[in-house]
């Protein structure tokens, strides 16, 4: 009978297994510890005197409650303590994160300035050097700590009309230049624009806009003497020969809705598809899962959230809770400035974000740049 099992177990997908094997280890940590409080319980002499206070015999069936609570308890206890101190927290660690997008502006506006030659940034010589910075940036040597003015602005900026929070921290590429300054020359009225809102409030408070009109003199070079060193490898590379045979097949994606839906239609009977359909119908309600969890976040908000009159009333929700939200974290700015400016006091280092990718890619480009330099009979440094 083992084999057999064994062998049906074989044909399961992994997540399946997994799910089977903790279910088992999960009943089987219930059982046992059930039977562990259960026998602590009877045979606690104070809690047989407390039973006997009452009339009938509630011992048994108040236990069979209890263990179910207690388990409960054991098992989830953890998780919903975690939820709580992740209420409290959740504004002081989001103004954490705001102080990172300070300075990223900062870094933002020194590369147009070394990209153009007007500033020299020691440990900088590649332009791919901010990208490794941008992943570090509380870390970053050459950046002047963040000033009270600089709070007050971001605080400005977050108490801007319909900001909407989820743009705070959806820039995967604050130093990319060459997006956001294409985004700012072209001055389009794209849906898709790279330019961080902080980054235009920034600008057209402090006028720094105008650095994005200076000229690219560092990436053009790089570019130039990248080309230098690719010609050259292309030059005297020999053309390899293909002794692997082609597969001109396309790839099949698990994760295609449409591929899977073909799949059913075709493969598949009629029960099965109607299935298919109607869970593929259903499932289209988890598109009101961010407004649930808005209005859970309202209900559960230790203050009063005026919702002002709109055409819509989820528009109105949704507008309240967004402004609520800056709000907070506008109000959790400073307390998370003092413990920024007491680390840099005390020379304490934050927590290291350093990316290997990014350092491992600016180190192949210093190689490439500087033999393109020698190929081009100048010198081997980055003095250009």
């Amino acid at each position: 009978m083992a084999d057999s099992n064994d062998s049906e177990n074989e044909n399961l997908d992994d997540y399946t297994t997994k799910k089977v094997t903790e279910g088992i280890e999960n009943l089987l940590e219930e059982k046992d510890l059930k039977i562990k409080w259960r026998k602590e319980l009877e045979d606690n002499p104070a809690v047989q005197a407390y039973f006997d206070e009452y009339r009938g015999n509630p011992m048994k069936s108040f236990i069979d409650n209890y263990l179910n609570t207690k388990y409960l308890s054991h098992q989830y206890g953890d998780m919903y303590k975690k939820m709580v101190e992740s209420k409290q927290e959740r504004y002081i660690n989001e103004a954490h994160r705001q102080l990172e997008y300070i300075l990223q502006k900062q870094l933002f506006d020194m590369q147009c300035l070394w990209r153009a030659g007007q500033l020299d940034i020691a440990g900088i010589e590649v332009t791919n050097d901010f990208k490794v910075w941008e992943a570090d940036i509380l870390n970053c040597p050459f950046l002047e700590a963040i000033s009270k003015d600089d709070i007050a602005m971001y605080q400005t900026f977050l108490d801007q009309k319909n900001l909407d929070p989820a743009y705070l921290d959806n820039y995967l590429e604050w130093q990319n230049y060459d997006e956001i300054k294409e985004s700012y020359t072209l001055n389009n009225d794209d849906e898709y624009q790279i330019m961080p809102d902080w980054y235009e409030f920034h600008n057209n408070r402090t006028g720094k806009g105008s650095l994005l009109l200076l000229p690219d003199h560092k990436g053009e070079q790089e570019s130039f003497y990248i080309k230098i060193f690719r010609d050259n490898e292309a030059k005297n590379s020999e053309k390899p020969i293909n002794i692997i045979p082609t597969d001109d097949r396309p790839f099949l994606s698990s994760y295609d809705n449409e591929v899977i839906k073909f799949f059913v239609n075709t493969f598949e009977d009629s029960e099965s598809q109607k299935k298919y359909k109607y869970y593929i119908e259903g499932s289209k309600n988890s598109d009101n899962y961010d407004l649930k969890n808005t209005i859970d976040c309202i209900v559960n908000a230790d203050d009063l959230i005026p919702v002002e009159s709109h055409f819509n009333v989820l528009e109105a929700i949704d507008i309240a809770y967004n402004s609520y939200y800056l709000k907070k974290i506008a109000e959790h700015l400073p307390m998370a400035y003092e413990q920024y400016l007491f680390s840099k006091k005390m020379g304490f280092d934050f927590e290291s974000k350093k990316d290997s990718f990014y350092i491992s890619l600016s180190n192949d480009l210093k190689q490439i740049i500087l033999a393109g330099r020698k190929l081009n009979g100048e010198e081997q440094n980055f003095n250009y």
